[in-house]
């Protein structure tokens, strides 16, 4: 049975449910559920905080979206964007209807660290590289409302843990933590069993619930999910109400099209992917694992695979490959609506790009 984790509700601050969960905090763009009797004129929002919020401005002659980064006054128009945070342009209540216009999370995966601060994997210091990827996260996505790490935090080495706990706990936000198949799920338990991390079941974040699977078979680079597991995910799903779902897991659920890499991907993905088709509030499958980006839509559903920190395998490649790509990570912008904004980015001083997409999948 999945337990729940944590939970944000309208006009409330984060709550903890269960054993383990996310810290208490008041997420940016997070407003009083109704403010009686004010004029928008005289409400004084920081404009970044009301840009990331996705603030906007209804009137009669149609809606004005508050530009990111923008100064309040600077209202761009827009008659088709989804209106989450809205007041009205005569004295009266001011609402803020939803909690957040977007849950925003950062997905990190495959950081393959060890107890040495500098040891390698396929040639790229693998602490090293994952700093950095947060660095640039910091720099550039700053603050999701949870971090995502799916799998493979350490090579093979307990002693990879404590290094990080120590990066992801100093960052004051959730981190929702899923086992792969070179991480120690004893040492894992032991190491990541307090605040900030999550580590199974499923958390809530305003319309989106977030689901954390298991798929490791030990011994094997192969997954599978066990029945409790598929039983499991199938509760939190049916459980989730008025909520969008995101199911999140290590090993690859569909192929990949590389040879070798689909010798190892979950070896029971018809009886996943059945549980996933009987219920219709599911809007993303994200893994780790394929240390690569991918990125499909199946029945209404978006898959989507994510490079990892350190190095990269070779995209459609029959045999074991390693791609030139430097690290990576993604975002994710979950809406009420049920539709999502993804980016990949690809963290060196000479890559300056990314692939951005965005899909509903209502």
């Amino acid at each position: 049975m999945l337990n729940r984790c944590s939970a944000l509700e309208a006009g409330a601050a984060p709550r903890v449910q269960g054993g383990r969960g996310a810290p208490e905090r008041r997420p940016a763009g997070v407003y009083p559920p109704c403010i009686h009797g004010v004029s928008p004129k005289r409400l004084k929002v920081p404009s970044v905080r009301a840009g990331r919020a996705g603030l906007f401005h209804i009137i009669r002659s149609g809606v004005h979206i508050i530009r990111r980064g923008a100064r309040f006054p600077r209202l761009s128009r827009a008659r088709d964007r989804l209106a989450a945070t809205w007041f009205t342009t005569v004295p009266g209540p001011v609402c803020y209807a939803v909690l957040m216009s977007a849950v925003r999370i950062i997905q990190f995966t495959d950081p393959h660290l060890y107890g040495g601060e500098r040891e390698s994997l396929r040639g790229v210091a693998t602490l090293p590289a994952l700093n950095a990827a947060l660095a640039h996260a910091r720099a550039r996505d700053w603050p999701p409302q949870a971090l995502l790490v799916t799998g493979d935090l350490v090579q093979d080495d307990a002693e990879g843990y404590p290094h990080f706990r120590r990066v992801f706990g100093a960052l004051g936000l959730p981190v929702l933590c899923l086992p792969g198949n070179h991480d120690e799920p004893e040492a894992m338990q032991r190491e990541l069993s307090a605040k900030p991390f999550v580590l199974g079941g499923f958390a809530d974040f305003g319309r989106w619930r977030i689901v954390l699977l298991d798929s490791c078979l030990p011994g094997s680079a192969s997954g599978a999910l066990s029945a409790q597991a598929l039983a499991g995910l199938a509760e939190a799903l049916a459980g989730a109400g008025t909520r969008h779902c995101m199911v999140c897991l290590h090993h690859h659920p569909v192929p990949m099209g590389s040879r070798w890499l689909d010798r190892v991907g979950l070896t029971n993905a018809a009886e996943f992917l059945d549980v996933v088709d009987k219920h219709s509030n599911v809007r993303a499958i994200v893994w780790g694992h394929v240390h690569q980006s991918y990125d499909a839509l199946r029945k209404g559903v978006r898959l989507l695979g994510t490079p990892s920190t350190c190095a990269q395998f070779l995209p459609n490649s029959d045999d074991f490959a390693i791609d030139r790509r430097p690290p990576g990570y993604r975002t994710l912008e979950l809406h009420a609506d049920g539709s999502l904004l993804t980016e990949v980015v690809w963290v060196a001083q000479h890559c300056n790009g990314s692939s951005r997409s965005a899909c509903s999948a209502a």
